[in-house]
């Protein structure tokens, strides 16, 4: 079991942790090796392995901290809070504890909490536990706008652990002061972190002698569109050789040196991509025939393929549509994914029909997409990759975001930072979307 659960085998793993446990019943250490193993698999069972061993030893510190873990994952904040403070009234000093403490206040979106939480954390930090802790604290000051000290302790994502990969070269990372480097940016994270961090290229580009960026194909031909035309945009599968380059710079990276303050942002908060006009305008007049009703694009579901399922970014899809007017509204679907199903059944059941263009394929054709976008007189989604493609591209937008959301959003801002023509509403309560969809209504009705 142990063996396997090092080779990420969770649930072959955990097979043999069972098997464990019927020759050892009361055996605490099995209990909790099967907990581990379930963390990212089976939650709920992951809880009940990790409050059986506590049964047998309620004494376990890292088993209290990882019950606390689990049970931040799954919104269970008020328990997670009460295992966790248990934990380190055992001990004060046990770095875990502190660190899912700090998570669980930001969740709850108490910042200045998690603040003061993930600073004692590392206090007891080794230098693995100190760079995971600095990552989550970058973005808390990043959440309360301290630029000045949020970018630097967000470096620390490198050694966190935290789906962050460096890229083998022996080039060094590039210094503004290196005016005239060949510099080699390249790509990390997801296509909306993406499409946002896209929005300093240019100043980058001013910065350098050459840039080459290595970026998602799917991006390509609306960067090249957007862009200078001197830039080499090179497709992932494309080997970059280190004679190509002087010095390189992760994406995420960029705003360290160009977003020092808040004002800093207003460079380029409009719009900075540059859609097919032609392609716009054939989309436009197919969605409008002889509709005389204003399109608005819409999106119900964030998240990717590569992470489970995030129901803080999921809203069902006839509780959103009840919000518009549909004898002034048509809706289009922006939502990536098939959808063919949902969209049928809101057609039998509701009598809503929402348009789905087929021509594009909106999670492979980002330049259609685009268009697509563009062709729409409103965009209303959730916070996933058309909301930060839509305010580069200027359109105005709509975007639900849930009570535990991502720093880019700040605290309590009705208005994104990032990009001028998205507005923002945010839940009150954990899960409960009825106090932004009912201000979203009201603020759709006066247009």
């Amino acid at each position: 079991g142990l063996l396997l659960e090092k080779q990420k085998e969770h649930k072959s793993a955990a097979t043999s942790f069972r098997k464990a446990i019927k020759i050892l019943p009361n055996s605490s250490i099995m209990h909790a090796n099967l907990g581990v193993s379930l963390m990212t698999i089976d939650r709920k069972n992951a809880v009940k392995s990790f409050e059986k061993c506590l049964e047998i030893d309620p004494n376990r510190l890292d088993v209290l901290s990882s019950l606390g873990c689990v049970l931040n994952e799954m919104s269970c904040y008020s328990d997670a809070k009460i295992k966790l403070n248990r934990a380190l009234d055992l001990d004060p000093h046990y770095y875990d504890a502190h660190h899912n403490l700090a998570v669980n206040y930001s969740h709850l979106g108490d910042s200045q909490a998690a603040i003061s939480s993930l600073k004692t954390a590392l206090k007891y930090a080794t230098p693995d536990d100190a760079s995971k802790s600095e990552t989550i604290l970058g973005m808390e000051l990043l959440r309360n706008l301290d630029f000045k000290n949020g970018w630097p302790a967000l470096e620390g994502r490198w050694n966190s652990g935290q789906d962050a990969t460096y890229i083998n070269t022996s080039k060094p990372l590039w210094d503004p002061t290196r005016k005239d480097d060949r510099v080699f940016l390249w790509e990390e994270q997801g296509l909306g972190d993406l499409v946002m961090y896209s929005s300093l290229i240019e100043e980058l580009r001013n910065s350098v002698g050459q840039l080459i960026f290595q970026v998602d194909q799917r991006l390509i031909p609306l960067f090249q569109r957007s862009f200078s035309e001197d830039i080499r945009f090179i497709a992932q599968q494309r080997k970059v050789f280190e004679l190509e380059y002087d010095s390189h710079i992760p994406i995420g990276s960029l705003p360290l040196h160009f977003r020092p303050s808040l004002k800093s942002f207003e460079k380029t908060s409009g719009c900075y991509l540059q859609h097919n006009a032609e392609l716009t305008k054939k989309i436009k007049s197919k969605l409008q025939k002889d509709d005389k009703r204003e399109i608005y694009g819409i999106s119900w579901r964030g998240g990717s393929k590569k992470h489970s399922v995030n129901e803080n970014k999921f809203i069902h899809l006839e509780n959103l549509v009840k919000i518009f007017n549909h004898e002034k509204v048509q809706l289009v679907s922006l939502q990536y994914g098939d959808t063919s199903q949902e969209l049928a059944t809101l057609a039998k059941n509701h009598g809503i029909n929402v348009i789905s263009v087929n021509e594009i394929c909106n999670s492979q054709d980002i330049n259609g997409l685009a268009s697509l976008i563009c062709a729409c007189d409103q965009v209303v989604s959730m916070d996933n990759t058309t909301v930060f493609l839509a305010g580069a591209l200027g359109r105005p937008t709509n975007v639900l975001v849930p009570f535990t959301s991502d720093w880019r959003w700040g605290l309590n801002l009705s208005q994104s930072y990032w990009h001028s023509s998205l507005r923002v509403y945010k839940q009150k309560k954990v899960h409960d979307w009825s106090y932004p969809l009912k201000h979203l209504k009201m603020d759709l009705n006066k247009i």
